[in-house]
């Protein structure tokens, strides 16, 4: 309210529409203090649709601004009752005439029905979802309650809508997904236990760490590039998609909000996961395994560009070894010698003759024909 406030003048337009706005029956039969007041209070409730709930939420600029409109002492202001029966008849006169309504718990179970339907589909940022109760609200020419009030409002309608849309998650979910999903956290947890007694010692028996993959190993990042990095992320995709979770598993949800359920699995312990109801379990799960799915497949495929011009780098190095031997290849077959009589044959031709003897003399012109030997990794 006070970045709105401070604009001033901009704010309450030219000093005659200021006038006139407070010159009502609200505000005609006050004076002193009671008129300062009560102006105040109907200037915020016409720019924000509520009232303030404390003095110090009025700027002391708009105070001075309004009380000179209004050919009073701005020092009265502080002698308003904010807490006793006069201002709640003010607040229910402005009410009256500017046609609003207190908000009742109907009210309240409607504006939430609005959330759950319109918006946290979308948005579930708590300071967003505030503006747009707020606006709601004074379209529907009601009061809204107090800030507390409207965020237990807010958290109440995000649970009416977690529960509605777990459900749909996990009908949507066909048995083996669900049975590889408890499986893949029954298996991480046996072996975190199983590392815990003994941490410097091999965690897989002999097994390379790429083929043990578990709920913890989905989480990392791939290393550094190299074979068993590649390796490891192709095991990685193939647990991910032996999931065969829908594509179209979440429906209309914005990937906004199924980030914030996957942030939750990921923060959460196997423990505290296991322990969440089957429904909650499976739709955290799907969110994060959804997403990182895609993920691992982007980062796989970074990883096999990055061998390539590894690959690709070393082979131009002028030491390379198949790089000497295959420019020493393509040279030999590029060969091509002329004949005294104009005849073009290989240099294999030239000196043997197919069996033949060779040329008389041996003498011949060889020509390198190079266009660019193509070196071959």
């Amino acid at each position: 309210m006070r970045d709105e406030w401070t604009r001033g003048r901009h704010s309450f337009g030219s000093a005659d529409e200021l006038h006139n706005s407070v010159q009502t029956k609200v505000t005609s039969d006050k004076t002193g203090a009671t008129r300062l007041g009560c102006a105040l209070l109907l200037k915020c409730f016409q720019l924000e649709g509520r009232f303030p709930h404390a003095k110090y939420e009025i700027p002391r600029s708009v105070v001075d601004y309004l009380a000179h409109q209004l050919k009073l002492d701005s020092a009265l202001f502080q002698q308003y009752d904010w807490e006793g029966r006069t201002i709640k008849v003010h607040r229910a006169q402005i009410r009256e005439e500017l046609g609003f309504r207190e908000a009742t718990a109907a009210d309240s179970d409607a504006i939430s029905a609005w959330l759950v339907n319109t918006h946290l589909s979308r948005d579930q940022h708590i300071d967003h979802l505030k503006a747009k109760v707020l606006t709601e609200f004074r379209e529907r020419k009601i009061e809204p309650p107090t800030p507390d009030r409207i965020e237990r409002l807010i958290h109440s309608a995000c649970a009416s809508y977690e529960q509605a849309l777990f459900a749909s998650v996990m009908q949507r979910l066909s048995p083996v997904t669900r049975t590889r999903l408890d499986a893949l956290l029954d298996w991480s947890m046996r072996m975190e236990d199983q590392d815990e007694p003994a941490d410097d010692e091999p965690s897989s028996k002999g097994v390379p760490r790429r083929e043990v993959i578990t709920w913890t190993d989905l989480k990392t990042n791939p290393g550094a590039v190299g074979l068993e990095c590649v390796l490891s992320e192709i095991d990685k995709l193939r647990i991910l998609s032996q999931l065969a979770l829908p594509a179209d598993l979440f429906g209309d949800v914005s990937p906004a909000v199924i980030t914030l359920y996957r942030q939750r699995a990921a923060t959460e312990t196997l423990y505290e996961l296991r322990r969440h109801p089957d429904a909650t379990r499976y739709t955290l799960l799907a969110a994060f395994c959804l997403q990182r799915t895609a993920e691992v497949t982007d980062s796989l495929v970074d990883l096999l560009l990055l061998v390539v011009h590894r690959i690709g780098a070393r082979a131009d190095k002028p030491g390379c070894r198949a790089t000497r031997h295959c420019a020493h290849q393509e040279r030999k077959e590029r060969i091509v010698c002329t004949r005294p009589d104009g005849d073009r044959t290989s240099d294999r031709d030239a000196y043997w003759g197919n069996g033949a003897t060779p040329w008389p003399g041996g003498a011949f012109d060889a020509r390198f024909a190079w266009d660019g030997v193509e070196r071959r990794t």
